[in-house]
């Protein structure tokens, strides 16, 4: 039997043979399986063509598994169309099965949809679904189904079968792949681009084995949807910006949404109105190109007839105004045209009418349509929008209109027009000129030359309009002289010349004088042109190559800003085409270097650029100058591996001056000099040097340079010796001063003559706008190191961080360096927190410090740590510093001095007494270290109960010369802890007055110790009075105590005050006392102090509330009981509680442990109650 593999129809077709075995098929079958592995797919056509044309008899069962095999093989070949014809055959095999037809109907939608009939895939598959077929089989199908659907557009139809089937579970891993992309495209597809994302990444993220096909689609998906989302966003807020007249914003979010990603995201009638909204925001903020561009676009037939009729009317008015302004009449016209339709005029503004017939008529005169121009005219001049339009336009309608009438023969209305516009004030004179021509020919086609004599007597010269035509003549025969001596002429009567005439005249003398060398001349004619009434009527070309006089001519006289002004003018796009290589290449070098000389440097290294793109139109020289140039912005810019190539390609250039090649290896010396190519950076600046004839300039240069390479190979004494003696001569620069105090600063550091490093270093920055950032850090470096040596912390401090600032142009050396001197500097300050940011950078270049640098680093930081009450991290950092390999002895008692005081701190008192022990076996302690080492083991052992080895450690640290009174005071302190601890009270107290004599050196926490231990111990040897006070001195200390000790201090204090007979602050201090006490035993021995004060003062309610309070506690000592109970008795009968008393009574006598006195007492009180009960 043919296994069918990877298929659900196919596997179930094994289970459903045939009983007809009239020819044994196996054989066959087995070939076709082995084919199929192999892929030999047309051989498995042939073969199994071959054989129904046998015409064998063979069982229903075994023509089908050759039918499938058959359509599998066309199918993997894509030849659906036989795939259908296949299948169609295969379906009217008799008693086929429903699982064998479900098998088919998947090949045949297969088919069906990769011939995109998806209709038809459609149907078959839900035909299909009704048979009764396997699960597996189903989802096939219904995958089919789902992709059909999406083509026809039927997205929700999509989303719910996928939808279904993955929330049934019953798929396999290939199965789910196919439908969560269906999922993803059929929420795209419905805009619901969230979902999509999320789906599409969430298939990303976790469905295994995605082809690299399935892969691509899920990206596509998510990035369409967000682009897609993306779109809409833009195009929402440009058009809300839009309506709001906020127009930049509205441009913004347009051109955002018009970029290629997005575009094909949005509607037809989306794009239409971006297309518009740019058209109208750009022609508003007169970029008429890009708003014709936009207008055009919104013109094509698919976007058109999306736009309501206003925007179409303002995009046709927008249209023909930029077509009439750029002199395109004909679709000026006819754009304008298309407004004066009816049901788009109306929405026209006023001032949009009036200027719509201003261009037609314009337009309309232009062509010789006379009669359209005056009837637009006349609209235009109409009452309703007369004041719509400028002056300009009020003058040429009434000369069109006059001019109109002259043509139509009508010359007494043009003369009668003519002569009332010239009364109006808003015309020019130019147009009154137009206006008088036309009235003067008016007069003489009537015959009234006395006018024409009257009007015009005297008003024009013919010479000047001769010469002016003359000089244009000569001008453009290259016949410079007669051109100039025309232009001459015509410019002494320039008063007769129209402005566009003495506009060229001036050109022509600015041209004439500059190529003469005349460069004087050249300027002041040239001048003359750049008025703004002159230079509108000249030509592009002339524009540009007036603008290139001006520059050069500045430029030769060294007025590098008005030369720049004038080259960036001429650089505009309408004018630089106009103008010859040879004078393109010109003015990118004289713009280059004038950007230079101001220190432009961005624009001198784009404009030295463009000019070398033009090498062949300059000479060696300014090529060569170019490259200094590149180079010089290069090194500027820290590119200095391009600022070589530049030199290196300077140099190459053939008959190079000296000064020139002097130049280039200045520039090439101090690029390898800032890519530490020393040896390099020396040889080049050798090899300047012995050039003759260099200017100073070069040469102190090449010296400076030299002298720096010579500091950075370590050889100070040459590099200070050029300094001294080889640059004394020299007049230098600033720049040059600047450098060389860098080196100076240098130099002298590290011979440690730091006064004289500070002094160079001092005046370097006094130039530091003439240093590069690289220089500028190497001088803070300077300071820093100076500084540091000489234990200036805050000076030493300010200049590292200076120098940090500059962390991209310092060696990972000078950052070490700097983080170290920076730590060190903010601990010496008590900057803590500084101090911790700082270390650890320091500490992540470690392999750039010196060995004892990085301990040292560790041991301020684990102090600085410690300080700020940070004892994991001290640990932490403390143990790597002990971590060091050739960890000095000294640095090591640091390390452990500070741990062990962390340890201590943080009340892990057998680690910090193992630290300290550790840090006492070291050898060559300084008595300091050994001090701090003692008090901190004496304290961990007084808290770990070792009082007899803290006394010995403690009488042993006291040994020792020169204790700070801290250090002594905390060793009293410890001692007078212990004895109190061993009751020894005499030496306790003793050791507490002396520790007290030092409370300046106590920290908080341990003078209130000292004042709880004096408390305790006046209390127990009934110094009430004494208790008191050291209790009141403790109590201004209470945050500093345990909350054992706080509470156990309103006990003693509140019983010194009851038993002085203070009662009333006896009961506040035991209320306070209350509110702190977590234990019943010290609840119940404060109570039985208030109840007693209470009582004494005759408060006897509420001395029965406090101790019936004791008396509701648990687990109370019996003598606490006896006292509540004794009180709460006798506070209850002066109550005049009588029977409650003597109940009391009973009660303590039979429960209570009482003397023999007190039970007398009782029977007393009991006897008086019951006689007081009676009477």
């Amino acid at each position: 039997m043919y296994n069918i593999k990877n298929n659900a129809g196919r596997a179930q077709c094994i289970n459903n043979p045939s009983k007809d075995q009239s020819f044994d098929c196996s054989d066959i079958l087995a070939s076709l399986e082995n084919m199929e592995v192999d892929g030999d797919f047309d051989g498995i056509i042939e073969k199994v063509r071959n054989f129904f044309t046998l015409n064998k008899v063979i069982s229903n069962e075994h023509q089908f598994q050759l039918y499938y095999i058959l359509a599998n093989a066309l199918e993997k070949q894509g030849e659906f169309s036989e795939v259908e014809k296949i299948v169609n055959q295969a379906l009217k095999i008799r008693d086929i099965s429903e699982a064998q037809m479900g098998a088919l109907c998947v090949k045949k939608s297969n088919a069906y949809y990769e011939q995109k009939d998806y209709v038809n895939t459609i149907k078959i598959t839900q035909d299909a679904l009704l048979l009764d077929i396997a699960n597996t089989v189903k989802i096939e199908l219904t995958i089919n189904l789902c992709r059909g659907y999406l083509m026809e557009n039927q997205s929700s139809d999509a989303q719910i079968e996928a939808k279904q089937i993955l929330d049934s579970e019953d798929y396999t891993i290939d199965q789910e792949i196919r439908l969560t992309i269906i999922l993803a495209e059929a929420y795209y597809k419905q805009d619901q681009y969230k979902d999509a994302q999320t789906t599409a990444q969430n298939a990303l993220n976790d469905l295994p084995n995605l082809t690299d096909d399935q892969k691509a689609h899920l990206d596509v998906i998510l990035s369409d949807a967000l682009d897609k989302e993306k779109a809409n966003s833009h195009y929402t807020l440009s058009d809300t910006f839009y309506r709001q007249n906020q127009y930049n914003e509205a441009q913004e979010n347009a051109e955002e949404c018009l970029k290629p990603s997005l575009l094909h995201h949005l509607t037809d009638d989306q794009k239409a109105n971006l297309y518009y909204i740019l058209s109208d925001v750009c022609y508003r903020s007169g970029n008429y190109d890009e708003a014709q561009k936009n207008a055009e676009e919104c013109l094509k037939p698919n976007l058109l007839h999306h736009l309501a009729d206003n925007r179409k009317a303002n995009l046709y008015y927008i249209l023909s105004d930029i077509c009439y302004g750029s002199r395109n009449y004909k679709d000026a016209q006819k754009n304008a045209e298309e407004c004066l339709k009816p049901n788009l005029l109306h929405h026209l503004a006023d001032d949009r009418k009036a200027n719509l017939y201003y261009i037609l008529s314009d337009v309309c005169y232009r062509s010789g349509n006379y009669d359209d121009a005056q009837k637009y005219a006349e609209e235009g001049l109409n009452r309703n929008l007369f004041h719509h339009i400028t002056n300009k336009q009020c003058g040429q309608l009434n000369i069109i209109l006059a001019e109109a009438f002259y043509q139509q023969h009508r010359y007494n209305d043009a003369q009668t027009t003519a002569q009332d516009a010239l009364k109006l004030l808003r015309i020019t004179d130019t147009q009154k000129d137009e206006l008088n021509e036309i009235w003067y020919d008016a007069f003489l086609k009537q015959g009234q030359y006395g006018n024409v004599c009257r009007l015009f007597k005297g008003t024009c010269n013919e010479k000047a309009h001769l010469h002016a035509i003359l000089a244009d003549v000569f001008y453009k025969q290259n016949n410079y002289v007669m051109a100039k001596d025309n232009a001459r002429k015509a410019s002494n009567r320039r008063d007769w010349l129209t402005k566009s005439q003495m506009a060229n005249v001036y050109y022509i003398l600015s041209d004439v004088c500059y190529r003469s060398g005349n460069y004087n001349d050249a300027q002041k004619e040239a001048k003359e042109c750049l008025w703004p009434n002159l230079l509108t009527h000249l030509a592009d070309d002339q524009q540009a190559n007036l603008y290139y006089i001006l520059s050069d001519v500045n430029y030769r006289s060294r007025n590098y800003n008005d030369t720049q002004n004038n080259a960036e003018e001429c650089l505009k796009p309408n004018l630089l085409n106009h103008l010859a290589d040879d004078r393109k290449a010109n003015l990118y070098y004289i713009l280059s270097d004038s950007c230079n000389q101001q220190y432009q440097w961005g624009k001198a290294i784009d404009n030295a650029n463009e000019g070398l793109k033009l090498h062949n139109h300059l000479t060696n020289d300014q090529v060569a100058y170019l490259y200094v140039i590149s180079s010089h912005v290069l090194s500027l810019q820290d590119q200095y591996g391009e600022a070589q190539k530049k030199a290196e390609a300077g140099l190459k250039l053939l008959n190079l001056s000296n000064g020139r090649q002097a130049q280039l290896l200045d520039k090439l010396s101090e690029a390898f000099l800032q890519l530490n190519q020393y040896d390099k950076a020396k040889k080049e600046a050798e090899r300047g040097l012995q050039l003759l004839n260099i200017p100073d300039t070069q040469k102190a240069n090449l010296y400076i340079t030299l002298a720096e390479a010579f500091f950075q190979l370590n050889q100070h004494d040459k590099a200070k010796d050029i300094a001294e003696k080889d640059l004394k001569p020299f007049k230098l620069s600033d720049y040059q001063n600047a450098r060389l105090y860098v080196i100076l600063a240098g130099v002298f550091y590290k011979l440690n003559k730091y006064d004289d490093a500070q002094t160079n270093a001092e005046m370097g920055l006094g130039l530091l706008s003439k240093l590069t950032k690289t220089r500028r850090a190497c001088l803070y470096e300077t300071l820093a190191n100076v500084f540091y040596k000489q234990d200036k912390y805050d000076d030493a401090q300010k200049n590292a961080e200076k120098g940090l600032k500059l962390l991209l142009n310092l060696t990972d050396d000078q950052k070490a360096n700097l983080y170290y001197i920076l730590s060190v500097s903010c601990y010496r300050q008590d900057q803590y927190a500084n101090v911790q940011e700082n270390a650890e950078e320091g500490l992540k270049l470690d392999n750039h410090l010196a060995h004892d640098q990085v301990a040292h680093l560790y041991v301020i930081l684990s102090d600085a740590l410690r300080l700020r009450g940070d004892y994991d991290m001290v640990q932490s950092s403390a143990e790597k510093g002990l971590g060091l390999l050739n960890l000095t002895e000294t640095r090591k008692a640091q390390l452990l001095d500070i741990l062990s005081d962390a340890f201590y701190k943080h009340g892990k008192y057998p680690e910090a007494q193992d630290r300290a022990e550790k840090g006492l076996d070291l050898l060559n302690l300084t008595e300091t270290q050994k001090a701090s080492l003692y008090v901190i083991l004496s304290g961990a052992l007084r808290f770990q109960g070792k009082y007899d080895e803290a006394i010995d450690k403690v009488n042993e640290c006291l040994r020792l010369p020169n204790l700070t009174n801290t250090q002594k005071a905390s060793l009293y302190e410890t001692l007078s802890d212990v004895f109190y601890k061993q009751d020894k009270y005499d030496d306790a107290q003793k050791k507490a007055a002396k520790a007290l004599q030092l409370s300046n050196s106590l920290t908080g926490k341990q003078e209130a110790n000292l004042y709880y231990i004096l408390t305790n111990i006046c209390y127990q040897q009934d110094e009430y009075e004494d208790a008191q006070t050291n209790a009141e001195e403790a109590f201004e200390l209470l945050t500093n105590l345990t909350d054992e000790q706080k509470v156990h201090l309103h006990v003693i204090w509140s019983d010194a005050l009851r038993l002085q007979g203070y009662y009333d602050q006896a009961e506040d201090i035991a209320e306070k006392g209350l509110g702190l006490i977590k234990t019943n035993n010290r609840k119940a021995q404060l109570l039985v102090i208030s109840s007693d004060a209470c009582y004494k003062q005759g408060k006897y309610a509420k001395a029965q509330d406090r101790a019936e309070s004791g008396l509701r506690l648990t687990n109370i000592a019996d003598t606490l009981k006896t006292s509540l109970h004794l009180t709460l008795i006798y506070s209850l009968y002066h109550n005049g509680k009588y029977e409650e008393a003597r109940n009391k009574v009973d009660e303590g006598l039979k429960s209570l442990t009482l003397s023999d006195r007190q039970k007398e007492q009782l029977c007393d009180l009991k006897s008086k109650a019951s006689s007081c009960t009676i009477f």
